[in-house]
């Protein structure tokens, strides 16, 4: 389980798509050459699931609007969407084309990645978010 996913995430989420694109690129990258190699499919796949889970900022709205479950749920049915897309079949097929890796090992590695990831952000994202959002002071009207 990689809870730098939900980090990311959180991020992504409140501060949109080119900030969320960006920490994953550069973070993936870093943590890569840290232990050896960079492995540019996965590079590639996280900073695209950066970008796309950048876009809930639009409707979480989270520094404007209170926070609710209706909110939490679109949320995580669009991470978990990406992850699909990102790891199950992004990161696998890069695996092969640019690697010449075995479809059934990065597959698997894919389908690991996604329902581990998924589990990291559905629980600690939207706790997250859900903390961060009491902390935020909407914008109210004050009424006699």
């Amino acid at each position: 389980m990689d809870l730098g996913e939900a980090f990311l995430a959180f991020l992504g989420a409140i501060f949109g798509p080119a900030v969320g694109g960006l920490t994953a690129f550069f973070a993936h990258l870093f943590t890569d050459l840290t232990w050896g190699d960079p492995w540019w499919s996965w590079i590639i796949a996280d900073a695209l699931f950066g970008i796309v889970i950048g876009y809930s900022r639009n409707f979480l709205k989270v520094k404007q609007e209170p926070l609710t479950t209706a909110k939490l749920v679109k949320f995580n049915v669009l991470q978990v969407a990406a992850n699909i897309v990102c790891w199950g079949v992004i990161a696998p097929l890069g695996d092969i084309w640019i690697y010449s890796q075995p479809a059934g090992k990065v597959f698997l590695q894919g389908i690991v990645a996604t329902l581990t990831n998924s589990i990291a952000i559905g629980v600690v994202a939207t706790l997250l978010l859900i903390a961060y959002g009491k902390t935020q002071t909407q914008n109210k009207k004050l009424t006699k």
